[in-house]
């Protein structure tokens, strides 16, 4: 977990690293099973209620080596342009240090998916790119609903997570399967109780060794 010291300094980046939330804390410039990326946006709005910690196999497999994630805060989306396209473009380096040039990367976006397409173009193989964002999708219902209709909630990024994925970790047909059930499960209670299920309504971050 950030102090207030280390939140300042990450928004006055264009995108950095969030170690207490990736699973390889030592991760450097090491090559991953994947990266997470999260919107500034995405992550002060819809987070609290989406966190991949709350997903307990998501979270073993990480923790047994099974399946490493990087998550990287994308604080200005500017800076995914390249440097030559726009002022705030960050250098190829940086990028490539963030991102790889060929590690798949799972991106949670609060806007609509073709965005981030259009700021990555250029950038190393922008096909491994896959966005989850707004799709249209959503009527009056729970906060939690908004991003299961928009297939950007905790158990469509798990799923993706596990699709993209370098390797395809032991247990993942469990993985998929319970987050399906997840889904399913969570339908019933909205259409039953009219509100998310407590579990999401109620969660809370966990505490983060340093």
């Amino acid at each position: 977990m950030m102090n207030l010291a280390e939140y300042r300094r990450s928004t006055t980046r264009l995108a950095d690293f969030l170690p207490w939330a990736s699973a390889d804390r030592r991760y450097g410039r090491l090559m991953s099973s994947l990266d997470m990326a999260l919107t500034a946006g995405l992550t002060t709005v819809v987070e609290p209620q989406n966190s991949l910690d709350d997903i307990p196999l998501f979270t073993r497999a990480q923790d047994e080596g099974r399946l490493k994630t990087r998550v990287v805060n994308v604080v200005d989306l500017m800076g995914l342009i390249r440097p030559r396209d726009h002022p705030h473009g960050m250098s190829d380096t940086l990028f490539r240090e963030l991102f790889t040039d060929a590690v798949d990367v799972v991106f949670a976006f609060h806007g609509f998916p073709g965005a981030v397409h259009q700021l990555v173009h250029g950038r190393p193989d922008t096909d491994r790119f896959h966005v989850r964002g707004f799709i249209e999708q959503g009527t009056t219902t729970t906060p939690f609903d908004m991003t299961v209709k928009n297939q950007v909630s905790r158990y469509h990024l798990v799923m993706d997570a596990l699709n993209n994925a370098g390797r395809t970790p032991p247990g993942t047909a469990d993985l998929m399967a319970w987050c399906q059930s997840k889904l399913a499960e969570h339908r019933a209670y909205i259409i039953e109780h009219l509100e998310d299920m407590p579990e999401v309504k109620n969660w809370t971050l966990p505490s983060v060794p340093r």
